[in-house]
This record gives structure tokens, C-alpha cells and sequence, in this order.
């Protein structure tokens, strides 16, 4: 019955009106032929219901009732897939009649399927997994790539390949004693009521249609076994790695490596948080040493946690604050502190915003009044792009337009190995380019870097774009790169950043 189910869905039988499936109980008995002419989802439907009935010993021809027998029968079915199926049809056919008792109980019970595979659900998994008192194994399985399949196959093909999953999933592990769960959308779950010392080899596999011909399946697994396992504590596992072809296991070391993580992620949260709100978040000042002229006219601006005579860079937090509402509060600190700073001399200095802050309508109103407020030539700010940002999204590269008509400086940092959008360059127009550290550290050892930093010079020149070095330690490397035409160049060589923006 199985591939028979999946060849009916929700939607053939949503399709149909009263009449209809009144029409397909009629036509059980009729002719092949006569069949054929009838519209494809009341053809699915009786086939699917002969088929059942087969299967179930209901004799269509001498029965006095087989629609109310098969119907009978599918409601006290403990299938899933049954009881969707004689919801979906008793809805139909009694639209206009209320449901009794007995029928709630049944619709309690459907509550337990997800309706695209005819698999159990979430509900059913957490109730089967509190019922169990004694050792059992969870498999957590996760489908990469679930959300591009659907990009890709939405329309046509989607519903196919989420059945063929789902058929791929019953065939291999129910015959192991599973129950197989879809959870939620891009996860199946598989439960064992007992333990066992398995080799647990979760391959992947492919789909092969003849529309499709071949879409290639690709899954990461978590287990975790034992009396007391929990949903939870498999998800635990589930957290812990992002490699496809990984097994990971649940065991307590590991909850409690992650449990101290938290904390420590919790405690760093909690420090930033009163650091914004008692002014210690700082600019830290490192020169940015001009190659022509010999002189200091640009620092860049770092951001510093300073706790009683400790300071922290942001190696130690930033991570940790990524995706809570303090990174706003942290980028708003260091706007106003680094252009506040500006008021007292004539240098140049810049700021890291990511693509989410210069697209922020709050951050650049914060930009423009406090550089009014202070009376600060906008072309002395500099905003340095940094890498991680996309440079496809049309909405960015106006945010950056907006930036340059009120005279600020754009440059794009970490340049190369961030710039993934590299012809968005021409859209861009940045003043300065700074080429990543990865270039600079061994431009002195290894010659492709060489040939590398030249084409980018070379390239920013045609540009009418400056070129800053980062990473600087030696004198032979500051050499080297003034030879080749590096307009600006910092690092250690020069100065460590500090607190007092001087030279």
C-alpha cells in the first residue's frame, strides 16, 4: 500500500466535490476502460481504494455498502496515511452533518500526521519519545540542500521528490524497527524503542525520474541513545557539527562542553551589554601611514571593551553577540566615539560598518548628524566595507551612494578574498582598496602573492582608487610594497593601536 499512497495526495482528493467522489465509489466495479475517461484524480482515487479494499477483504461486488465499509475501515485504522485519507473523504461527504464523538477522537489522532508524506509529525515524536521508559536510539536526519530543492523544483517536480524522500526513508529504516518522523522542514526523525549497538552508516542517495533524471540527496545524521535520551538532548548533537557526511553522537561530555560554551557566550553578552551602557566601548587608534608623502594623516578606528584595567578586542565578543540586538548598540558606540574624536585635529579616520549597518537608515541619520554636530569635514570619514558582505543587493549599493553624496570615503576592506562580487566594483567606486592579510603576511615568501598584490595595485590605480597595506611587521615587506606603488601601508611596524589618537 505504501507506493499506492504516495500515488494519491491531499490535493487529488481536495479537488473533488460531493458528486465526484459519490461518482468514484460508483465506478469501482466499471470496466478499465470506462475508467480511463474520468478526470485523473477520481481515476487515483478508485484505484487507490481497490487496492485497499483488496488488501482488506471488502468484496466490492456482493457488499451491500462498500462505500460505509471502507470508510468504517479507514477510521479505525491505526495508519496514518489511512486516517488522513478517511478524513479528507468523510469531510467531503458529510460537509453538512456534525461529527460525533467518536469522530474527535479520530481527528485527535490525525493531528499526529504530517499531511505532505503521510509520515507522523512533531506531536507524535515527543509523545512516542515520553512513553518509552527504556533504552532507545533517535536519529536525527537532515536533508542538505532541502530549501534549493524546492527553489528549484517548487512547481513541477517538488511534491515528487519530497515523497521519494520520504519512500526512501520507510524502505531503509523501517525493516531496522524505526519509526521515521518529519519534524519540521528540512529534518526527519527516526525512533528505536529499544538500544542497540548498531553501525549506524547513513548514506546518501539519489532520485532517479525519467522527468527529473537523477537529483542527488545529500543528508548530515545525530544519534543519540540510552534511557533517558530526549528530544532535546538530540538536539544537542544536532548542534554540535555541519559536516554532511558526519555521525555524531549525543553523550554527556558533549552537553556539557556546550552547556559551558553557553555560559560563556551568556557572560560575554552580559558584559557588552553594561560596557554600551556604561561607556566603556572605545576606539582604539592605529596609524595608517601615508607612502608618498612620509607622514601620519589616517588612523583607523577599532573597537576596545575596556573592563577596570583589562581591554578586550573584539576576538573575545563579537562572535558571541552576533545575532542579539547589541551589535546595533555596538556599532552606534563606536560611530559616535570615533567622529567625537575627530574634533580636536585634522586627521582622517575609519570606521568597519557591515553591509547590514550601511544599509541601516538609523546609522547613517546617527553618521550625518554627528558629524554635523561636531563640525567634522565629511571626507575625513572613511567606512571600510567588510567582507563578509554579498555586493549583489541592489538596496547596498544605494546605501553606499547615499554615504558618498555627503563626502564620506569608501574603502572596501580584507580586498580579494572577501570580494566575491568583484564586477560590483565598478558600482561601488571606493576611494581606497585595502588588500587582505593573507596577501601581505608572505609577500616575501611565496611569489603567486607577489604577482597578486601587483595586479590589485595595478588595478586600483586604473581606478583612481588608493591602495592601504595591512600587516606590515618588517621593514622588508614596507620596502617591497612601497616599490611596487602601495600608497599606504599599516600594522605593527608602525604602531599598535592605543587609546589616544597621536602620533
Amino acid at each position: 500500500m505504501a507506493s499506492l499512497i504516495n500515488t494519491l495526495s491531499v490535493s487529488d482528493i481536495k479537488q473533488c466535490s460531493k458528486e465526484e467522489l459519490h461518482t468514484a465509489f460508483l465506478n469501482l466495479n466499471t470496466d478499465k476502460q470506462d475508467i480511463r475517461k474520468l478526470p485523473s484524480n477520481i481515476r487515483k482515487i478508485i484505484i487507490w481504494i481497490t487496492e485497499y479494499s483488496k488488501n482488506n477483504d471488502i468484496d466490492l461486488i456482493n457488499e451491500e455498502n462498500p462505500r460505509e465499509k471502507i470508510l468504517s475501515q479507514l477510521m479505525e485504522s491505526e495508519n496514518l496515511a489511512e486516517l488522513w485519507i478517511w478524513n479528507l473523504v468523510n469531510d467531503i461527504l458529510t460537509k453538512d452533518s456534525t461529527s460525533n464523538e467518536s469522530e474527535l477522537n479520530y481527528y485527535k489522532k490525525l493531528a499526529y500526521c504530517d499531511k505532505e508524506t503521510w509520515l507522523a509529525n512533531k506531536a507524535k515524536f515527543l509523545d512516542d519519545i515520553a512513553s518509552v521508559e527504556w533504552d532507545k536510539t533517535i536519529l536525527l536526519l537532515k536533508i542538505d540542500w532541502f530549501s534549493e530543492l524546492n527553489n528549484i523544483y517548487h512547481n513541477s517536480w517538488w511534491d515528487v521528490i519530497l515523497k521519494e524522500i520520504s519512500n526512501k526513508l520507510k524502505g531503509t529504516y523501517w525493516a531496522k524497527g524505526y519509526e521515521v518522523y518529519r519534524v519540521s522542514w528540512v529534518t526527519f526523525w527516526l525512533l528505536k524503542k529499544w538500544k542497540e549497538n548498531n553501525n549506524f552508516n547513513i548514506d546518501n542517495f539519489s532520485i532517479n525520474d525519467k522527468e527529473l533524471w537523477n537529483v542527488d540527496i545529500e543528508i548530515r545524521t545525530w544519534i543519540a541513545s540510552g534511557k533517558n535520551v530526549t528530544f532535546e538532548n538530540a538536539s544537542i548533537a544536532l548542534s554540535n557539527t555541519n559536516k554532511t557526511w558526519e555521525v555524531k553522537e549525543y553523550n554527556q561530555e558533549l552537553e556539557d562542553e556546550l552547556h559551558s560554551k553557553w555560559l560563556d557566550y551568556l557572560e560575554w553578552k552580559n558584559k557588552v551589554r553594561e560596557a554600551i551602557k556604561e561607556w566603556r566601548i572605545v576606539p582604539f587608534f592605529q596609524w595608517i601611514r601615508d607612502n608618498v608623502r612620509w607622514e601620519i594623516n589616517k588612523f583607523e578606528s577599532l573597537v576596545r571593551l575596556k573592563e577596570w584595567e583589562k581591554v578586550f578586542t573584539p576576538w573575545f565578543f563579537l562572535d558571541k553577540i552576533k545575532w542579539t540586538g547589541l551589535m546595533k548598540d555596538l556599532t552606534r558606540a563606536m560611530v559616535s566615539e570615533t567622529i567625537k574624536a575627530m574634533q580636536w585635529n585634522s586627521y582622517s579616520l575609519s570606521i568597519n560598518l557591515t553591509e547590514h549597518d550601511i544599509n541601516d537608515a538609523q546609522i547613517y541619520d546617527l553618521i550625518k548628524n554627528e558629524l554635523k554636530k561636531y563640525g567634522i569635514d565629511s571626507s575625513r570619514l572613511i567606512v571600510e566595507i567588510l567582507e563578509e558582505t554579498s555586493w549583489t543587493n541592489e538596496k547596498f549599493i544605494k546605501s553606499i551612494e547615499r554615504l558618498k553624496k555627503i563626502g564620506i570615503k569608501i574603502a572596501i576592506d580584507d580586498f580579494w578574498t572577501g570580494f566575491s562580487g568583484f564586477w560590483r566594483v565598478y558600482d561601488v567606486k571606493p576611494d581606497f582598496f585595502k588588500i587582505d592579510w593573507s596577501l601581505i603576511k608572505w609577500i616575501t615568501e611565496d611569489s603567486s602573492k607577489l604577482e597578486m598584490v601587483r595586479w590589485i595595485i595595478s588595478f586600483a590605480h586604473n581606478m583612481w582608487a588608493k591602495v592601504i597595506a595591512e600587516f606590515v611587521e618588517t621593514e622588508e615587506i614596507q620596502e617591497l610594497l612601497i616599490e611596487m606603488g602601495v600608497d599606504y601601508s599599516q600594522w605593527y611596524l608602525f604602531s599598535k593601536p592605543t587609546e589616544e589618537l597621536e602620533i
